[in-house]
Parts: structure tokens; C-alpha cells; sequence
């Protein structure tokens, strides 16, 4: 006799929440908090109360006990899970009741409800970045649109809508207005930016502001926008980690990051991420010009029995010019692939372009040096654990050139051991070397790109087959359709 599914249907859901709408009752006198339904001694307390277009309501103490177990049913279901943050659905599915309850036909509310958590479709997320210049066209891409908030991107989000998801309406017009309007026209200049540690008489003109002149307009909201399938704060983390994604992974990929201004051990007061929750640094200098040079100078006073000073070190503002590196069209193809694309090497390199990011933006060179480590690991180890030896031939072998691998394998236990020192609480000496860390990254991108050329190659499906590739590489078995012709020589 076979078992049977004990998992939850959303008929014994629906039919909880039906009996818990019959314990709603009015609470006029307590102060709503739904998100404080996630703790359980607030469930249980007498001042529990949930928001309701007619005031505060408040469910029964024997409603709550079937409450908590409708929520472990509707949390069993995949579907939920998949969609929502759990902390949050305390607070809504109860405000969901109180509404059902209120209504004219109870069950047939709920059966929605039940719907709605279960079969709710991709939330479009749009948010400000910070420290991102842009020039030009939005660019669309599969996965999502970025560009200056215009109606050029309006128009090119709503071409790609998803069941709905489209920016239109009040909602649109409302949200529009806290970005601080669209802008009139596209951005087609960057402002100069200064060097960092200038002189005093050379911060007076911050990104074409001057400190005491009542500055310049703020620059124009640069905008992402994607489809994602969580809902509310989930579908806002999942967005934040799609647009980390795409950043990072450019960032990876690209070869020469210092043709574009950008080098390791950066200015973190220009890190990017969603304005607001990150400050835009032009932004700032721009509202702050007129009377904020403390929050936007460090001055520092420095007094000893040798010496008494008094210096400003000013980081300017460094947009990153993602347009820039995007209208590459090598770079964006790469970029495309490893966000659309699910397979071991991408899920590497997305993982490792977050470590990349963190040496970009740290503020000293040994912090560099291990999110680096951090980020080479991520892309030549395995979930199993590898001893060194093999870490360093499966960076060695994903050279094609036999006759380079010696060299390749020496570079990788150098940078280990760098990595290993620092994690340790030593130093490295190699630290002291010029440009060391900027080349350590040029090691991990040189990595991440043999990655991709490995899957095109081999197309391992998975992990296991990923190692079984390496192993073929390492074996002779398996060999690079772009090695050398080593009969050439002979």
C-alpha cells in the first residue's frame, strides 16, 4: 500500500483560514504592528492588533493558534516560499484575514488569497543605483533594463512587461516624483572629477560644483529595472542581487579596468549599490556644496614634537561608467551569458564577482588581496573541498598551452600563499610590490574568462561534471580545442 502525501493542499488552508476569520474582532484601542506578528510573545500578547481600512483588529487567542498553523501549512507549499519573505507574510497573511473577514462572501476571498500567495507572478522592481554614470540609450538587456530615468526607459521596460509587471499609472507617477523627475534629455557628458588627497585650493570644484556657491543640480537618476519572482522585500533583495550581478560581473570580465579609470583598492564613498541605501556621492556633493565640506572633506589635525598639521584629503566623486563598459559588445555578450545562463561555470563566476567588487571598493590593499583569494577560489575549487596541489592544477590547466602551466601553477601558489597570510592574521611583502594587487585581479578575470571557454568546450552540466573535466584535463584525457599543435615543433 503506498503513502501518502501528508504534504498541505491549499483546500486544508483555505478551510483554517476560513474558521480563523470568524475570530477577527475589533481592537480600537491597540496600535497596529503586522510586522511584529512574526515574534511569537507579540502573537500571544494582549496589544497584537493588525491594520484594517476600518481601524485596528485583532484575532482571538484560540484564532491564533489555527493562524500559526495555517502559516506552517501555506509555509510548507514550495510555491510560497518561492515568493515570499517569510518574515513578512506573518503581517500579510493576517491583514489578508481581517480583510476576508470583512468582506461579503469570506471563503471566496480567502480561495483568492490562497491564490495570490501561491500563484502570484514576476514583481518588476525598479530602483535608483548609486555612483553609476551613464551616457547614451537605456540598454535592455533579457534579464532587465538600466539606463537614465527617461521615458526611452519607460518604453523599453514595458516592451519586455512580464504578466502585467509594466510602469504605468499612479504608482509610476508617484514614484517618478521621489526619483526627482525623469530627465528631459539623455545624458551624454561627465562632469571632471578630482584626485584624491588634493589640495586644499583644489577641492573648489567637486564635479563642476564649488563649496560655498550653491552648487549644481543633482546628476539624473540612473534607473534599474528587472522581473523577478519574490514579491515585496523579497522581490527588492532578489533585484539588489541582480543588479550586484550585473555590475560585479562586468567588473570580472573586464580586462582593462584602468583604461576606464578604475583600479583596486578604491574609494569606498563611491561604491555603488541602491541609492539612498548607498549614497550617491555627486549627488551629495552637489546638495552639500554650499555649506557640507565636512561631511564631504576629512581633515585631520596632526600635531607631534616634529610636526603640526592640518591636511585635507578629499575622495573625489568616480561614477562608474557602466554604460561604458557595457557598449562593448564582447563584454556584454559575457555579461548576457552569465546572467541568463544556469550552469556551474556561471553560478561560479557570479559568486566570484561579488568577492571581485569587494576588492574593488576596499580601502586597504591586504583586504583586496583576500576578497581576491576569496574570488580565485570561488572559480577553480569544489564544493567538496580540494587540497592545494589540485587547486593549483586546475588553475594551471585551465591554460590551453601546456608549455604555460609550469608558469601558471607558480602564479597560483604565490597568490595562495598571499591569500593564506593575510586570512592568518601575517602580512605579505608581495603586498608592498607595485601594482601586485591590480595584477592579482587581472589573474582572477584572466580565470573566470578560461572558465567560460571551459564550459564552451566541454559543457559540463553540473558540478560533477565540472570535476570530471578537470580530472580529463589533468588526465590527459580531455584536451582544449584551442591548444597548440605541439607536432609543429617537433
Amino acid at each position: 500500500m503506498g503513502k501518502k502525501d501528508s504534504s498541505p493542499t491549499t483546500d486544508d488552508i483555505e478551510n483554517l483560514l476560513v474558521r480563523i476569520s470568524g475570530y477577527v474582532r475589533p481592537a480600537p484601542d491597540r496600535e497596529p504592528w503586522d510586522y511584529g506578528l512574526r515574534f511569537d510573545d507579540y502573537r500571544h500578547s494582549d496589544t497584537a492588533a493588525i491594520s484594517s481600512a476600518t481601524g485596528p483588529m485583532t484575532i482571538e487567542a484560540a484564532g491564533i493558534e489555527l493562524f500559526e498553523q495555517a502559516f506552517a501549512k501555506l509555509w510548507g507549499l514550495s510555491a510560497v516560499r518561492s515568493r515570499w519573505d517569510r518574515n513578512e507574510l506573518w503581517g500579510i497573511l493576517a491583514e489578508r484575514i481581517v480583510n476576508a473577514s470583512q468582506s461579503s462572501d469570506p471563503p471566496k476571498a480567502i480561495e483568492h488569497i490562497v491564490q495570490s500567495f501561491t500563484k502570484a507572478g514576476p514583481s518588476l522592481v525598479a530602483f535608483s543605483v548609486a555612483n553609476v554614470i551613464w551616457r547614451g540609450q537605456p540598454i535592455a538587456f533579457p534579464f532587465g533594463v538600466i539606463g537614465i530615468l527617461s521615458d526611452e526607459l519607460i518604453s523599453a521596460v514595458n516592451a519586455r512587461a512580464k504578466r502585467g509587471a509594466e510602469m504605468r499609472g499612479t504608482a509610476l507617477e508617484n514614484w517618478i516624483k521621489w526619483q526627482g523627475e525623469k530627465s528631459e534629455q539623455l545624458a551624454d557628458s561627465v562632469a571632471p572629477v578630482q584626485g584624491a588627497n588634493a589640495k586644499p585650493e583644489s577641492i573648489t570644484q567637486p564635479c563642476g560644483a564649488s563649496f560655498g556657491s550653491g552648487g549644481t543640480p543633482p546628476p539624473p537618476p540612473v534607473i534599474w529595472v528587472t522581473w523577478v519572482p519574490g514579491q515585496l522585500d523579497l522581490a527588492f533583495r532578489q533585484a539588489q542581487r541582480e543588479f550586484e550581478n550585473l555590475a560585479g560581473i562586468t567588473l570580472l570580465l573586464e580586462g582593462d579596468l584602468k583604461s576606464h579609470g578604475i583600479s583596486m583598492v578604491g574609494d569606498p564613498s563611491n561604491r555603488i549599490g541602491v541609492r539612498g541605501s548607498t549614497l550617491d556621492r555627486r549627488a551629495v556633493e552637489s546638495l552639500l556644496s554650499s555649506s557640507g565640506h565636512v561631511e564631504l572633506v576629512t581633515t585631520p589635525l596632526t600635531m607631534s614634537d616634529a610636526v603640526a598639521s592640518s591636511v585635507h584629503y578629499w575622495g573625489s566623486a568616480k561614477p562608474l561608467p557602466l554604460a561604458d563598459l557595457l557598449a562593448q559588445p564582447t563584454l556584454r555578450a559575457n555579461v548576457v551569458e552569465c546572467m541568463s545562463v544556469k550552469n556551474p561555470i556561471t553560478a561560479r563566476i557570479k559568486v566570484a564577482a561579488r568577492w571581485y567588487s569587494e576588492a574593488l571598493w576596499a580601502t586597504q590593499k591586504d583586504d583586496a588581496a583576500l576578497a581576491l583569494g576569496v574570488a580565485l577560489d570561488s572559480l577553480v575549487g569544489s564544493r567538496s573541498g580540494l587540497p592545494g596541489r589540485e587547486m593549483r592544477e586546475r588553475y594551471a590547466f585551465l591554460d590551453s598551452d601546456a608549455t604555460r602551466r609550469p608558469q601558471r601553477s607558480t602564479r597560483y601558489q604565490e597568490l595562495f600563499s598571499v591569500r593564506s597570510s593575510i586570512a592568518h592574521g601575517g602580512a605579505s611583502s608581495h603586498l608592498d610590490e607595485q601594482d601586485f594587487v591590480n595584477l592579482m585581479a587581472s589573474d582572477v578575470t584572466w580565470a573566470a574568462h578560461r572558465l567560460l571557454a571551459l564550459y564552451r568546450a566541454f559543457k559540463p552540466s553540473n558540478e560533477a561534471a565540472l570535476d570530471k573535466t578537470f580530472d580529463g584535463l589533468r588526465w590527459g584525457t580531455l584536451e582544449w580545442p584551442d591548444a597548440p599543435d605541439s607536432s609543429a615543433d617537433s
